[in-house]
C-alpha cells in the first residue's frame, strides 16, 4: 500500500512537472518567427495606405515600424517622415492661407531650384490663391487612412502568429504627422500646398476580437467596431516618466558610464492600462577615418586611436557588464516612477551599438513591474529581489 502510494505521489508530481515545462514553453516566442510575421504584416500595411490614399504615398526607405511587446502585443508605428504628399485630381487646388506664408514657400522655392532649368518656369508662372474655402482640409483623407487602418487590423492580423487572445494589436502615427509646404503646376501655374497635420491617430483591436471573427463568432461589421481609434489628442505623459528618461540619459552619458553610452534621451510612450515603453539606442566608440585606416575612440573605457578589431572585442566584452548595469539603474532609479498601477509594466527596450559578426543581440528588452519598483522603494524588498524580477528579452543577432 506504502509502495501505491509512493508511486501516485511520483506520477502526481511528474504530471505538474511536465505540466509546467508545456506551459512554459507555450509562453515563449519564437523572436524569428515573430520577426518575419512582423515584417510581412508591415508590407501589408504600407501597401494598403499607399493604395487607399490619394493624397500621400510613404517613402521606400522609412518603413513601418513594428514591434512585439510582451503582455501588450503588437504595435505598428507609421513613420512622421518621408511621406510624400500628392494631390490628388479631385483636389488640385491646393493653395496657401497668406500673402505672408506665401512669400514665404515663394523663397525656399527659389533657393531649392537655383541654378536649376525649372527655375525658369518659376518665374514665368503665376502664383494662385484662393479664399480659405477653397483651401483643402484633410479631413476626408485622413478618415480614409483610418479605415484602411481598419481594414488591415480586421483582415490581415491573422497573418502573425503567436499572438494570445488578450494581446493587442495597434497601429499609431509617431508624434504628429506633421507637413511642410508642397508645390505642383496646374495649367502653366504653381500653386502652393498648405501646411498642416493629421494630429494624433491610433487604432487598436484586442486579438479575441479578430479570433471571433474569424471563427464566425461575431459579424466583420462588428469586428469593425470593435477598433477603437483615437484622433487628435495630445500624448499623455506623465512627468515622472519623463524624468525617468532624463536620469538614464545622465547615468549613460560617455562621461559617467563604464560600458556603452547614449546620445540622446530615451523616447517615452506610455500605453493605456499597460504601463510605459521606453525606446533607447547605445553606442560603443566613436569613428574616425574610413577603410582599413579607421580607428575608433571609446569615450567610456578612455581608448583611443583602437583598430576595429580591438573595438569589437571591447564591444563583446562590455556587453554583459553593459546589462547588469541596465537592471541596475531600471531598480535604482524606476523608483522615481510612482503615477503607474502596480500590475503596469516598465519596459526598456535599447537597440545596441552595432557590431558585426559580434554574437550580441540587436536589442535588448528588460520589463518589470511597478508594483515591484513600489516594493523596493518602500523597503518590502532589498534590490536583488527586485533586480531578480526583471525579465530579459533578447531580439536579433549581429
Amino acid at each position: 500500500m506504502m509502495k501505491r502510494t509512493v508511486i501516485i505521489i511520483i506520477g502526481i508530481a511528474l504530471c505538474i512537472m511536465i505540466a509546467g515545462v508545456i506551459s512554459s514553453s507555450a509562453q515563449n516566442i519564437d523572436t524569428e518567427r515573430m520577426d518575419r510575421d512582423l515584417k510581412v504584416a508591415s508590407n501589408v500595411l504600407k501597401s494598403m495606405v499607399n493604395q487607399g490614399n490619394d493624397f500621400f504615398r510613404m517613402g521606400g526607405r522609412n518603413d513601418i515600424e513594428a514591434e512585439y511587446v510582451e503582455g501588450y502585443g503588437v504595435i505598428f508605428t507609421l513613420p512622421s517622415r518621408g511621406m510624400v504628399f500628392m494631390p490628388s485630381p479631385s483636389r488640385s487646388r491646393v493653395v496657401v492661407r497668406s500673402d505672408e506664408a506665401r512669400s514665404e514657400a515663394d523663397q525656399l522655392r527659389r533657393e531649392a531650384l537655383k541654378d536649376r532649368k525649372e527655375r525658369a518656369d518659376w518665374e514665368d508662372a503665376t502664383v494662385k490663391v484662393a479664399p480659405p474655402a477653397e483651401i483643402l482640409e484633410l479631413g476626408e483623407s485622413s478618415e480614409n487612412t483610418i479605415e484602411t487602418i481598419k481594414t488591415f487590423l480586421v483582415d490581415y492580423t491573422n497573418l502573425i502568429g503567436q499572438l494570445k487572445s488578450s494581446d493587442k494589436v495597434m497601429v499609431k502615427m509617431k508624434n504628429n504627422m506633421n507637413f511642410d509646404f508642397q508645390v505642383f503646376v496646374e495649367d502653366g501655374d504653381m500653386v502652393f500646398g498648405d501646411q498642416g497635420s493629421f494630429g494624433r491617430l491610433s487604432a487598436e483591436i484586442e486579438v479575441s476580437d479578430i479570433n471571433n471573427y474569424r471563427s464566425g463568432k461575431i459579424s466583420r461589421v462588428d469586428a469593425l467596431e470593435k477598433v477603437v481609434v483615437t484622433k487628435n489628442e495630445p500624448e499623455e505623459v506623465e512627468e515622472d516618466l519623463r524624468l525617468f528618461s532624463n536620469i538614464l540619459k545622465t547615468v549613460y552619458e560617455s562621461g559617467i558610464s563604464k560600458t556603452y553610452f547614449m546620445t540622446s534621451r530615451p523616447g517615452v510612450e506610455r500605453l493605456k492600462d499597460f504601463g510605459v515603453i521606453y525606446h533607447a539606442k547605445v553606442y560603443s566608440s566613436n569613428p574616425r577615418g574610413f577603410g582599413e585606416n579607421r580607428q575608433h575612440d571609446m569615450p567610456t573605457l578612455g581608448l583611443n586611436d583602437i583598430s576595429q578589431d580591438e573595438r569589437d572585442n571591447k564591444v563583446k566584452e562590455l556587453y554583459m557588464p553593459f546589462i547588469e548595469t541596465l537592471k541596475d539603474n531600471l531598480v535604482e532609479y524606476g523608483r522615481t516612477i510612482r503615477s503607474l498601477k502596480g500590475d503596469e509594466s516598465i519596459v526598456l527596450k535599447t537597440r545596441l551599438t552595432s557590431c558585426e559578426e559580434c554574437g550580441i543581440p540587436e536589442s535588448v528588452e528588460l520589463t518589470i513591474k511597478a508594483s515591484v519598483l513600489k516594493e523596493y522603494g518602500s523597503g518590502k524588498i532589498n534590490k536583488n529581489s527586485a533586480v531578480g524580477k526583471i525579465t530579459v528579452k533578447e531580439s536579433g543577432k549581429q
